[in-house]
């Protein structure tokens, strides 16, 4: 009986530690293998991203490639599980790091506003999180995709900032219509990402900002 009951709260000791690391792994989650669909997705944003740096962003294209590569993974798990998970967080954020140095090396200065940029937009939305608006996923990718958008132009985070807002009130005036449930909670990755995705795509068709 003291083994099962030792077994029981080492069990329970995982669980806890799991879920304050984004919670225990489901289906969606990151190690799972890829679907052709979202195969799909990362090929379609990485043509994207290299027509944005066609058009005149060639230091951007690290970041723009690995949110490429990360953003079906990212919406499929917080859309199922409600979270995002760190490792695909942190390696956008190494392809903001790299497209940083990229742009300082092609252009002879490092764009600090950009960095000041998404350190305040990160700040913003971790005091929504404390007061309970976001969880920490929401506050880190937001704060890596302010910003990689500021990279292309300053102007950018506020555009994604007002869409991703935009995105989040429907889905929530869409929850709420077919729910009837106000405390039910909604996946803001998404709208997030596809306020990145939209102005970039824009850039990628309509040439150089």
């Amino acid at each position: 009986m003291a083994e099962r009951a030792r077994g029981s709260s080492s069990a329970v000791t995982r669980l806890g530690s799991a879920r304050e690391h984004g919670g225990a792994r489901g289906p969606a989650s990151s190690s799972r293998r890829w679907s052709f669909g979202e195969l799909l997705c990362v090929g379609a944003l990485v043509g994207v991203a290299v027509a944005a740096a066609v058009a005149g962003r060639l230091g951007e294209l690290p970041v723009m490639v690995a949110l490429a590569i990360v953003t079906p993974r990212l919406v499929v798990t917080d859309v199922s599980e409600h979270r995002l998970p760190n490792p695909l967080v942190v390696f956008a954020a190494l392809g903001l790091l790299l497209a940083c140095c990229l742009d300082w090396l092609l252009t002879g200065s490092l764009d600090v506003v950009a960095i000041v940029i998404g350190v305040l937009v990160g700040a913003v939305l971790l005091l929504c999180s404390v007061l309970g608006g976001l969880g920490m996923g929401d506050v880190k990718l937001g704060a890596v995709l302010a910003a990689a958008a500021a990279l292309v132009h300053p102007s950018l985070p506020a555009l994604l900032v007002f869409l991703a807002v935009l995105f989040g009130g429907l889905q929530s005036i869409v929850v709420l219509a077919c729910t009837r449930d106000r405390r039910r909670s909604i996946a803001f990755g998404p709208a997030l990402l596809a306020g990145y995705w939209l102005p970039v795509t824009w850039l990628a068709v309509s040439g150089p900002v």
